[in-house]
């Protein structure tokens, strides 16, 4: 038997190899494929989620800034102005909300953010009695409606924002974990 010439074993060697790194080519660029997919659906679900929870829990606390300097203005034009910060900051948080309703939400963020939105009403029901209140004059009681029953329902809106931006970061690092492994 004819050993083979040394042009088909050089063509038989690098036809191996080519075979080889098309191989390797093809699986990097499946694994590139499945890395940009974890990395665009953090980036379009998961940091938008994180933004919009951010800019919702500033727009809530200015809204509370904006309800105690009315209960401590007094003057006309000072409480009108406030009046108009509460009003921009419903506004702003109505459009933070639609914004994270637009997201696709775990189902730990549509109970907080169902929480918060349920809560708002009442915090805005109460709101619209201390303005009343506080316009008329009845500093005393509008301070025992803010620390008695504003208060503690801010308070439980705060927690509810928590809770989404827990669940949001909690959905971001389980995203992360799941673009390292592919």
């Amino acid at each position: 038997m004819r050993r083979p010439s040394i042009k088909v074993t050089m063509l038989a060697v690098f036809g191996t190899l080519a075979l080889v790194f098309a191989a390797l080519s093809m699986t990097a660029i499946y694994g590139v494929r499945e890395m940009n997919a974890a990395t665009s659906e953090l980036a379009d679900r998961w940091l938008a989620g994180v933004s919009a929870v951010d800019d919702l829990v500033a727009a809530f606390k200015d809204e509370r800034l904006a309800i105690s300097k009315h209960v401590l203005s007094t003057t006309e034009e000072g409480m009108t102005r406030q009046e108009a910060l509460v009003e921009k900051s419903h506004e702003t948080q109505a459009e933070h909300i639609a914004e994270l309703r637009a997201l696709s939400l775990s189902p730990k963020e549509v109970a907080a953010l169902s929480e918060f939105e349920a809560t708002g009403k009442n915090y805005e029901a109460t709101w619209d009695k201390l303005r009343a209140l506080s316009r008329s004059n009845q500093n005393e009681e509008a301070l025992r409606v803010y620390d008695k029953e504003l208060s503690p329902l801010g308070e439980k809106m705060a927690l509810s924002l928590e809770a989404i931006a827990e669940a949001n970061d909690e959905g971001a690092v389980k995203a992360n974990t799941e673009s390292d492994v592919a």
